[in-house]
């Protein structure tokens, strides 16, 4: 890669001889640290020399050498070499506190997310359990009660900060008729069926009520005058 720059930048001098690092950098469309490394290095093979204008290509400085009628320009352009590389490595030095400084912060900030992450997932776990134990209360009452009436089982979930809608979509209650029924008194009776017309006397009030509010909404039949069967 760095060579392919010095390339350029050797070609550009030599169409454009005492172009300056910045004329250098604006006509080629690098930045003014990739000219100067550049620069540089071409100096180093003793492909280009700095001369008070500007920088030439090698060529061009022995014609300006010839003209000035000067022996030093080698040594003139260690001497410039030495300053650019100094002013270079302050530059460096700089950069390097500026990355550390930043580097600093982002470890800070890190640190800061890392605990408001922690925090979060408390509040959350907080919040959940919350629910969880209100969810629970209003189960808990269902479960034992088998089944309300809508306007009943409204009233509780209200208590818990919840909709009884909540638990419909969450598929925890059945609704039957006018009726929120414990889900797995639901499926328990269910799973009875069909049962004998003439066993409806063994069963709880409970599931007397549940039997006819499934007849009522056609979940259920009487087959015969004989079973009750699920549709």
């Amino acid at each position: 890669m760095s060579s392919n720059i010095d390339k350029l930048v050797l070609s550009y001098l030599q169409r454009h001889p005492y172009s300056k690092p910045r004329e250098i950098a604006d006509g080629l469309g690098f930045s003014i640290v990739t000219v100067r490394y550049a620069l540089l290095r071409l100096r180093e093979r003793g492909l280009v020399v700095r001369t008070s204008k500007g920088y030439i290509a090698r060529s061009q400085a022995k014609m300006e050498a010839m003209r000035e009628g000067t022996e030093d320009i080698h040594t003139h352009s260690i001497g410039d070499l030495s300053k650019e590389i100094s002013e270079l490595k302050e530059r460096i030095a700089e950069l390097e506190k500026t990355l550390e400084d930043a580097l600093e912060s982002l470890s800070k900030l890190e640190k800061e997310m890392s605990e408001l992450r922690v925090f979060i997932k408390a509040l959350q776990s907080q919040a959940s359990g919350r629910q969880q134990r209100q969810r629970d209360q209003f189960l808990e009452k269902l479960s034992q009660e088998r089944l309300m009436t809508i306007a009943e089982a409204r009233k509780e979930a209200s208590k818990q900060m919840e909709s009884l809608e909540y638990y419909v979509d969450r598929g925890e209650v059945v609704i039957v008729g006018d009726f929120v029924v414990d889900k797995q008194f639901y499926e328990s009776l269910v799973s009875r069926m069909p049962i004998k017309v003439e066993d409806m006397n063994t069963l709880s009030a409970k599931e007397k009520i549940l039997i006819e509010a499934m007849i009522s909404e056609g979940l259920v039949y009487i087959d015969k005058g004989k079973e009750i069967k699920p549709i």
